[in-house]
């Protein structure tokens, strides 16, 4: 009940003027899961992200990804010269490793904790505590690497938003604010609260496909 509540509250943000949305084409992940947008909207506590995908390409079960979270929304700091471009912070999952968890990797620090995911029959949202972003404000640029395990601390990736990040272009963004002013705003932060109460929890996992992080 707690995924059910969290996917719904995502994609009412993601589809809103709640969030920031980066767009990529349709059809250029040849033939595997082919992300169509990303969104970022944060809150005083929280960053919520979401994706979704060209129905009919997205299997959980055979997935994984990087989102790449530039915090101090700085490409020359942060990773470098590969994707995630800039990043202080990765969103990781893999399916290899678990279907139901992923692993938040901080530049030179290591795995600094785990959040749950959920999938909807296209899509994907995760809420990610910005304590586990160095109680950063929320504001980043982000992007997203996706494709399918290799094993379970890597992947070939076959698409990406924004689409330049292919070429190790820039992230898009930054994500946006989201205001207890906004209409609706509080409604959907208090089912957010609702759905990721008690099931955020540290974890640690060995293996990285990039041992920078």
């Amino acid at each position: 009940m707690k995924c059910l509540i969290a996917l719904g509250a995502m994609a009412v943000l993601a589809t809103s003027a709640f969030a920031t949305t980066i767009t990529d084409p349709v059809g250029d992940a040849s033939g595997h899961a082919d992300v169509v947008a990303l969104s970022g909207v944060y809150s005083q506590t929280s960053l919520f992200l979401f994706a979704q995908f060209q129905p009919g390409t997205l299997d959980p079960t055979n997935l994984a990804f990087f989102i790449g979270l530039d915090t101090d929304e700085n490409p020359a700091t942060g990773e470098q010269p590969f994707f995630p471009i800039g990043s202080e912070f990765v969103v990781d999952f893999n399916s290899l490793a678990s279907t139901s968890q992923a692993t938040i990797f901080q530049q030179h620090v290591g795995p600094v904790g785990s959040v749950p995911i959920s999938f909807g029959t296209n899509s994907f949202s995760v809420t990610v505590p910005l304590s586990m972003l160095g109680n950063d404000d929320g504001a980043a640029l982000f992007g997203l690497a996706e494709g399918v395990p290799t094993d379970a601390s890597s992947f070939d990736a076959f698409d990406y938003a924004p689409d330049s990040a292919r070429r190790g272009g820039p992230l898009g963004g930054p994500t946006s604010a989201l205001s207890l002013n906004d209409s609706g705003a509080a409604s959907l932060l208090f089912a957010l609260g609702i759905a990721a109460l008690g099931l955020v929890k540290l974890t640690t996992r060995g293996g990285e496909a990039d041992s920078s992080w």
